[in-house]
């Protein structure tokens, strides 16, 4: 009886950890945009969503930008491939929690929340 319980604990315990891509899973809302030093101004329908299927898209009103790709993590960084222009940018995942995610960029600081 005491091995069944044990095991009981820790399958319900290893239930309650999602993997980093269950995390980033979902539509992010900007909170803030740093890009060389500079605060970018942030609208209300800015926001960043990734795809179960491994897909993105974002768009920030501002920098006139609505991007849109395959997504993967490596080592701790986000990876966007972007189908226009074709391009590889990395991310650094600082913070990543059910409702929090910073992602940097050289000197750009990207803060989102869901």
């Amino acid at each position: 009886m005491g091995k069944i319980l044990i095991f009981m604990v820790f399958v319900l315990w290893g239930c309650q950890f999602k993997s980093t891509e269950e995390f980033l899973i979902g539509k992010w809302q900007y909170q803030s945009v740093t890009i060389d030093d500079k605060n970018i101004e942030i609208d209300s329908q800015d926001e960043m969503s990734i795809e179960l299927d491994g897909t993105f898209n974002y768009q920030l009103q501002s920098l006139q930008l609505n991007k849109s790709g395959k997504w993967h993590i490596k080592n701790g960084f986000l990876l966007l491939k972007y189908e226009a222009p074709d391009t590889i940018r990395t991310f650094e995942i600082k913070i990543l929690s059910k409702f929090n995610l910073k992602l940097t960029e050289g000197k750009n600081t990207f803060t989102l929340e869901k």
